[in-house]
This record gives structure tokens, sequence and C-alpha cells, in this order.
């Protein structure tokens, strides 16, 4: 696409110098160009502004997978954990927030949530096969026992309040820190995080430069991208 969008460039340039046309016609046209794309991204983004927050988001698999090992090890701590727990503590301080745990919340009272918790077993059933369901219940979690909307918020938790702050703590770590933007993306999405949070990696990234540098540059190249492709699949200019 991109370069059957260089070829069309070229030959209207081309077309404009057999003309006969002066650079100063040229250089009014760029200056045209600019202040419609200008013009186009103003609009965009007030639409864009004017528009509801979607309640709902999307979950990446790869989260709901670093989800389940993160509560199971919880459940049994090692004794790995408290060896490098002391290791872990000088990188933690550069992450606001850091200091926020997700916990699963699990009643105490045996009795209390009987008729809710079969109510959520019956609905997850019906989502899930049957396999699925009975590994849920024996991962020792007590996920099996939420509901579908309980879930979802619990999981929407513990991507703000562990997960991508786990991730900063880690790239401040040498063995681990994204030296581009595919790097960068590989990770987060290993980890089931979506690149809109990149604006929230750069808040919790305040004491480490580089990555914040990283992540703005990553967000300008993929806003381009999105208004490239949008110029280039539209044959008529007035259509934008």
């Amino acid at each position: 696409m991109f370069f059957s969008l260089r070829v069309v460039l070229y030959q209207s340039c081309v077309k404009e110098s057999s003309g006969g046309q002066s650079p100063h016609h040229s250089f009014d046209d760029s200056e045209a160009s600019r202040c419609l794309v200008r013009q186009v991204i103003k609009e965009s983004l007030t639409k864009l502004g004017e528009m509801p927050v979607a309640s709902e988001r999307s979950i990446r698999w790869e989260l709901g997978s670093c989800w389940m090992q993160h509560l199971q090890k919880q459940e049994t701590p090692s004794d790995t954990d408290s060896k490098h727990s002391e290791e872990d503590t000088e990188t933690k301080h550069a992450v606001k927030g850091l200091g926020k745990e997700f916990k699963l919340n699990v009643g105490t009272d045996e009795g209390q949530h009987s008729n809710g918790d079969s109510n959520s077993e019956n609905e997850l059933k019906e989502l899930i096969s049957e396999e699925a369901f009975f590994r849920l219940k024996e991962s020792g979690t007590g996920l099996h026992l939420k509901s579908v909307d309980e879930l979802i918020q619990m999981a929407y938790g513990y991507y703000n309040e562990t997960a991508l702050p786990k991730l900063v703590t880690d790239f401040g770590s040498l063995e681990l820190s994204p030296v581009d933007g595919r790097t960068l993306t590989d990770l987060m999405h290993l980890r089931g995080l979506q690149m809109r949070s990149l604006g929230r990696v750069v808040e919790l990234a305040e004491k480490l430069p580089h990555i914040q540098s990283l992540c703005i540059h990553e967000m300008v190249t993929r806003a381009f991208k999105h208004i490239v492709k949008v110029i280039a699949s539209v044959e008529n200019v007035a259509d934008l």
C-alpha cells in the first residue's frame, strides 16, 4: 500500500513539473495539504472527545493466563520469592502505585453466598465447556464461584493495579527492557496488555525516562500510521 502511494505521489509531482509550474506553486500545494491534515485531525479529535467512553474493553487471552499464574502464586508463595524480595525493592520504588496489591476476594462464610455461587457456576457452565470449568475449579483460585460480571471487573482490576505496574517494574531491570517499538509491543502482548495503555505506562515510568521516550515514540508512530491509512484509503480528497 505504501509503495503504491509513493508511486501516485511521484507521478503527481512529475506531472506538475512537466506542466511548468513554479516551485512557489508546489509550496502552496504542500502547505494546503498540511492545513487539510491538521483540520481533519482537529475535527476527528473533537468527535472522539464527544463520543461516550466504552464501558467494556476487550481482554486478551494472555492476560487471563498471567492472571491465573498470579493468583496461584499468591496461594502458594515460594522461598524463591522471599529471596528476591530485597533485590526487587530497588526497582519497585520507581513505579507509582505498585504498593497496591491485587487480591482475590473470596467470602469467608461458606453458607453466605451458597445460592449466588450456584448461580454463578451455572452461568459459567453455559459459556465454557465442562472440561474448562473443571480445570478452573481445580486451579484453587475460586474463580469458578464468581459471576461473569465479577470476573470481568476483577480482570480489569488485575490489569490496572498489578499487570501494568509489574510491567514497568520489569522494564526497570536490565534483563527485560525493550529497545524498540517491536520489542515493546511483543512484551506487552505477551502479558495480555493492550497498546492503548501506553499512556498509563508513561505515567508509571516517571523515573524511567528511556521507557517514557520509547512509549511516546510508539504512540506517535501508531497514530501516524492510522492517519496515513485513512488518507490513503480515500480516492477523493473532498471525502476527507
